[in-house]
Formats: structure tokens, sequence, C-alpha cells
């Protein structure tokens, strides 16, 4: 079993501490992560225990926070519009373009091409641009605040 250099800095936090500080690790970088046996690697906790826990902190499951803040980090790899769409997939942890573009309908309802031209739309000025990109989820998952 490997070390992972997240448990030396969770060494001495609670549970949802350390889930906290995973949460903050995905959110800014989701593409090394794979499963939530990994993760749960991470933190010290069985697979069971981290994804009730994961829940709780951050109000959805690994898996989903994991995919959207995968589409989060795709969304502005695609703003800048100097990637191919194959090495925004790669990036952002998905497999391949079809994955990146299943999640994107999941997450947002369009297409990695439907959202770049919307990102476009917006920064010429036409009406229909905010308007999915408002709806979008795309600002990075953030873990939510939990009473002590």
């Amino acid at each position: 079993m490997r070390r992972d250099p997240l448990q030396w800095e969770t060494a001495g936090r609670s549970g949802r501490g350390r889930v906290r500080l995973l949460a903050e690790r995905i959110a800014a970088d989701p593409a090394p992560w794979s499963s939530i046996a990994e993760l749960a690697d991470c933190v010290a906790l069985s697979a069971r225990s981290f994804s009730r826990l994961f829940a709780a902190v951050t109000g959805m499951s690994p898996a989903r926070f994991l995919e959207r803040s995968r589409v989060a980090l795709a969304c502005a790899l695609l703003e800048e519009r100097c990637w191919l769409a194959s090495a925004v997939a790669r990036r952002a942890g998905f497999r391949n373009e079809e994955r990146m573009r299943r999640a994107f309908h999941r997450v947002l309802g369009v297409s990695p091409r439907a959202y770049v031209n919307a990102a476009a739309a917006r920064s010429a000025g036409t009406a229909w641009g905010p308007s999915i990109l408002a709806a979008s989820a795309c600002a990075l998952p953030r873990p939510t605040p939990t009473p002590r």
C-alpha cells in the first residue's frame, strides 16, 4: 500500500477534515483520481465509510463530485479555445472524448461543442450564450461548510 502525501497532511485531523481537504484537492485537479477505493485509501477510511462521510461533507457522492470537477476543468480548458477536445478530455481525467461528452450532457445538458459555442457567443455578446453558461454547473464544486 503506497502512502499518499495527503495522508501525512491529514494526520491528526478528524474524518470530516480529511474528507474536506481531499475534496479541495479533487476540485483543484480531478484528473489523477480514478476510484472510490483510491480516494478512501487517501483518507484512511473504508470505501463505504468514505462515501457516507463524503456525501455528508460535500452534499453529493464522491463519483458525482469527481464528475462535476472534471466537467468544470474541461469547461475552463474549452473556454481557452487552444486545446483539442481529445487533449481536454485527457487533461480533465476522462478516458476519452465520448466519456467527456456524456458527462457534459449529464451535468450541463449540452455537448462540449455547444458549450464552446455558447462561450463564444457570450464573449461576442449574443443573446443565447449567457443562458447556457449561467445555467451550467461549470463553477468548480466546493465542499459545503458543515456546522461544528
